[in-house]
């Protein structure tokens, strides 16, 4: 009976020891458990934060590629014709030739008419001595020729033709009485030939060691290149 009252008077005492040693229990099982949670924790890896500010893109215009103008070359106008040549054949002593003629051009051409052919009649010249080209030893020969201009209209247009002609190159070597026997187009080339022929200087016609007169015919062609 003595014992049981003893244990009811002391009963606060025991509450309070048996308090501290739940207490003293609890934390000395927390300090053996935090070594295994602290393992586990750093067994775990994280992830670092990306610290990086957000990056901005401005997005720009895309400007259109410019369009290089090209200059437009200025393309130079296709000349009609090259340059023109005139020419007289090489053989100048021809004999007296026929050709077909063809079609007269239209007197819309604006061409100046050059003067009508006229007929020399040589013995009223006075001419003494005058010879053909094949009674001759030895036949003129060219020194200084021009050749003749070939009419502007006429190149434009792109006309060729030809003159035939005649003439007596004298003693001293000069040309006289040009006669024009035929040409094609009529009256196209005639004023440029008669200029042109009457500059002509030649080493004159010899017969028996003498100059002599000497007729001659032969026929300048245009041509355009």
């Amino acid at each position: 009976m003595l014992t049981i009252r003893k244990i009811k008077k002391n009963k606060p005492v025991l509450l309070l020891i048996s308090s501290i040693l739940f207490s003293i229990l609890f934390n000395i099982f927390l300090f053996c458990l935090m070594p295994a949670l602290v393992s586990k924790g750093v067994g775990k890896k994280t992830e670092p934060m990306d610290l990086n500010p957000i990056l901005f893109a401005s997005l720009k215009k895309n400007k259109l590629p410019e369009i290089k103008k090209k200059k437009e070359k200025i393309k130079p106008e296709k000349k009609i014709f090259s340059s023109k040549r005139v020419y007289a054949s090489k053989s100048i002593n021809l004999p007296k030739l026929s050709f077909k003629i063809n079609p007269q051009l239209s007197g819309g051409t604006g061409f100046i008419q050059s003067p009508p052919m006229i007929s020399f009649n040589f013995s009223n010249f006075g001419l003494k001595n005058l010879f053909k080209i094949g009674e001759v030893d030895n036949s003129p020969v060219p020194v200084a020729q021009i050749p003749p201009v070939y009419p502007v209209k006429a190149k434009r247009l792109g006309i060729e033709g030809w003159v035939n002609i005649q003439f007596i190159v004298t003693k001293n070597g000069t040309v006289e009485n040009i006669e024009i026997l035929d040409a094609n187009p009529k009256n196209i080339f005639n004023r440029s030939v008669l200029r042109s022929i009457s500059s002509w200087r030649f080493s004159p016609g010899i017969l028996e060691g003498e100059p002599v007169n000497t007729q001659m015919i032969t026929t300048i062609r245009f041509e355009l290149e």
